[in-house]
């Protein structure tokens, strides 16, 4: 027997890539199978409770392949139910299909198997590091010359991007030397991923580790521009006086020292840095007016240690810095504004 156009219809509704196209809801498909149903005179099995079955077997017997009259065509009594199921599971299963698709990214896996070795070797996984890994080696290998230039472009940042991946990824599993490279590959791609705040902190957190510290600062240093002169400083001011950071207090102190440090410092960088070297009570007076300038919280305790009023002459009770206590002199206000200015965070608040 061949199927009604108006079930056809409603089955070819059912298979429309658009989701607007389909009905709305299984509710909704349920009264259009009713409709079709009542158009073409069908008739709906009794419900097949107790009660029912016994109404059936008390009436006609050969229920369960009882026909109806529908003119000159005849319909078992199975093929409205059957009908109703059938639509029901195309139905939903294309609702289903349409609501993951809607839901996307958030809750299953990148189609891009390339995209999904990214998002895993970032997380730390060590498969995904590793194919991540040849993938970009495989690329390198492929020759740059004779290539358009948007093609250059566009696989320039396909390359920083997945480099920046697997430098977090190292990060997270503490292989600070292969995150270090990473980033460094990173970052002479796309330059402007110098700025880049994960980056920045996984670098300060390589700069403690002894077997890091080295190629830290040079990365720092040599790609970083005035982030990296301020890890670095950072690192050294934070690491005096802690057990185990010597070596790298030491490390950093060396850099510090060079004119090249000083040429990527920032202003308050520059006034922290000369604070440092200051040492006669005259070069500090001399200090404190650009401190009100420039002068952020790095410097704020050095400048407080100015207030205190003994330390020198044989008893140590004498004032070290007696040219600082003038009325016109305005060790207040460079304190106030340095205690006023963050200074650039790495590692969160203390």
């Amino acid at each position: 027997t061949s199927v009604p156009v108006p079930l056809a219809q409603l089955v070819a509704r059912l298979l429309e890539k658009a989701p607007e196209a389909r009905p709305a809801s299984a509710l909704e498909l349920a009264d259009e199978l009713s409709r079709i149903g009542s158009e073409l005179g069908y008739g709906w099995p009794i419900s097949p409770t107790s009660a029912g079955l016994r109404a059936q077997r008390g009436s006609h017997p050969d229920t369960s392949v009882r026909k109806l009259g529908l003119g000159s065509r005849v319909a078992t009594l199975w093929v409205p139910g059957l009908a109703l199921l059938v639509g029901l599971g195309l139905g939903g299963f294309f609702m289903l299909r349409a609501l993951r698709h809607d839901s996307g990214a958030a809750s299953e896996p990148s189609a891009d198997p390339l995209e999904q070795i990214e998002v895993e070797a970032r997380a730390g996984d060590r498969d995904a590091l590793g194919e991540l890994r040849r993938l970009l080696e495989t690329e390198k290998s492929r020759p740059m010359t004779g290539r358009p230039a948007a093609e250059l472009a566009e696989a320039r940042a396909r390359s920083s991007g997945r480099y920046l991946a697997l430098g977090r990824g190292y990060s997270v599993i503490k292989h600070y030397p292969a995150a270090l490279d990473a980033y460094r590959a990173a970052v002479e791609a796309d330059p402007h991923l110098a700025e880049e705040p994960d980056l920045l902190v996984d670098v300060r957190v390589a700069l403690e580790q002894r077997d890091a510290t080295e190629s830290g600062i040079d990365f720092a240093l040599g790609s970083l521009g005035a982030a990296g002169a301020d890890l670095v400083f950072d690192v050294w001011q934070d690491g005096r006086g802690k057990p185990g950071m010597t070596p790298v207090v030491a490390r950093a102190q060396k850099r510090i020292k060079d004119r090249e440090f000083r040429a990527l410092a920032t202003p308050p960088l520059q006034f922290a840095l000369d604070l440092e070297r200051a040492q006669a009570c005259a070069e500090y007076r001399a200090l404190l007016p650009e401190a009100i300038l420039y002068a952020d919280q790095r410097s704020a305790q050095k400048l407080e240690a100015l207030r205190v009023r003994t330390g020198c002459g044989s008893t140590r009770h004498q004032d070290c810095f007696v040219c600082l206590r003038a009325a016109d002199v305005p060790l207040e206000a460079a304190i106030n504004a340095a205690n006023s200015r963050p200074p650039p965070k790495f590692l969160g608040a203390e």
